[in-house]
């Protein structure tokens, strides 16, 4: 069952992001420097489920959360000023319960809200070399806009 997350989900929450921390690392694209969540990874969930520009979602079996969802309206710029698009910094299904249609489930309750907010339209972030990300976001709709090239100095 897809549904908000609640304070009392913030511990396995948080335990889902270090699964999917752990999975990212793997891919290219420097993540870690840019796409983490940020430091203060509890004050961030909090702030979530206090917001109406946020949006954290959860797949809930009764026993144990498998899966999250955590989306962001971001302003647009450009000829669109004054809208806003729904961007998706985070979508994660344990492997156990992958091909189950979780992780459709929880982007469609993203693009729901997007839509309730008036958002343009939804995005999703995918790392270089992750085939299967990349092809679940195209098998719902989702179609590659930019690419982004970086070079650490270290």
């Amino acid at each position: 069952m897809i549904r908000e997350m609640r304070h009392d989900d913030l511990i396995e929450v948080m335990a889902l992001y270090e699964q999917w921390r752990f999975e990212q690392a793997q891919y290219r694209g420097q993540w870690e420097d840019h796409e983490g969540l940020g430091q203060d990874l509890e004050g961030r969930l909090t702030e979530a489920i206090a917001s109406s520009e946020i949006l954290c979602s959860v797949n809930d079996i009764g026993t144990a959360l498998t899966g999250v969802a955590l989306a962001v309206l971001v302003d647009l710029e450009g000829s669109v000023v004054g809208r806003k698009m729904c961007r998706v910094e985070w979508l994660f299904v344990q492997d156990d319960n992958r091909r189950d249609g979780i992780a459709s489930s929880l982007l469609e309750a993203a693009e729901e809200w997007a839509r309730e907010s008036d958002a343009v339209g939804v995005e999703m972030g995918v790392l270089p070399g992750h085939r299967d990300a990349k092809n679940f976001c195209e098998r719902r709709g989702l179609k590659a806009r930019l690419l982004v090239m970086a070079k650490r100095w270290d």
